[in-house]
């Protein structure tokens, strides 16, 4: 790669396809990972309501208590007083 010479206020056309190769890859690895967290909550949603149609009330509510309680105690540091 060329070195820019101080007071070169203009991009070769080598660092430009650079900055686009490197944009397309985040780009990419974004949306993989945007797929990734939301096929994790879908598969996390069909697993919780298979619990609800299986198991009784009085034991997906005892399953389901140690996760809300983590999430409140999450929530708790964001409350403003």
């Amino acid at each position: 790669m060329p070195q820019l010479k101080r007071g070169d206020c203009f991009m070769t056309s080598t660092r430009v396809n650079e900055l686009v190769v490197i944009n397309t890859l985040l780009a990419s690895a974004s949306c993989k990972i945007w797929k990734t967290s939301s096929d994790l909550a879908w598969i996390a949603f069909c697993f919780v309501r298979l619990c609800e149609r299986l198991l009784p009330l009085s034991l997906l509510s005892l399953l389901l208590w140690p996760p809300a309680a983590a999430w409140d105690l999450v929530q708790v540091r964001q409350r403003k007083p």
